[in-house]
C-alpha cells in the first residue's frame, strides 16, 4: 500500500469532509420536498374523493417522488356503501428528464 504524505492525507480529510457536510445538507432538503409531494398527493386524493363519489385508497407511495411518482395498490370503493368498484395494481406517473439549457 501506497504511504501517504501529510500533504495528501490533508487533501483527503478536506474531501471527505466536504462530502460528509454535502450529506448532511442534502438529507434534509430531499425529506423536505419529499413530504410536500406526499401532501400534495394527499390533497389531490381527497379532491378527487369529494367529486367523485369514490373512496380512493393505496397501500404505498414509492419512495422516489422526486423522479416520478408510484403508487401501489390502488382501490376504488363507493363512498357510501364501501363495496370495492375496482383495483388497481400500480399507478405510474414518471417525469421527464430534465435537459440543460
Amino acid at each position: 500500500m501506497k504511504n501517504f504524505k501529510k500533504k495528501d492525507k490533508f487533501f483527503i480529510y478536506i474531501f471527505l469532509t466536504v462530502v460528509l457536510f454535502s450529506l448532511l445538507g442534502t438529507i434534509p432538503l430531499y425529506l423536505k420536498i419529499s413530504d410536500a409531494i406526499k401532501s400534495t398527493i394527499v390533497k389531490n386524493i381527497e379532491e378527487l374523493q369529494e367529486k367523485t363519489g369514490l373512496l380512493i385508497s393505496y397501500d404505498s407511495i414509492s419512495p422516489s417522488v422526486l423522479t416520478g411518482i408510484k403508487l401501489n395498490s390502488v382501490s376504488f370503493s363507493d363512498l357510501e356503501s364501501g363495496k370495492r368498484i375496482f383495483e388497481v395494481k400500480t399507478l405510474a406517473r414518471h417525469s421527464g428528464t430534465v435537459r440543460p439549457i
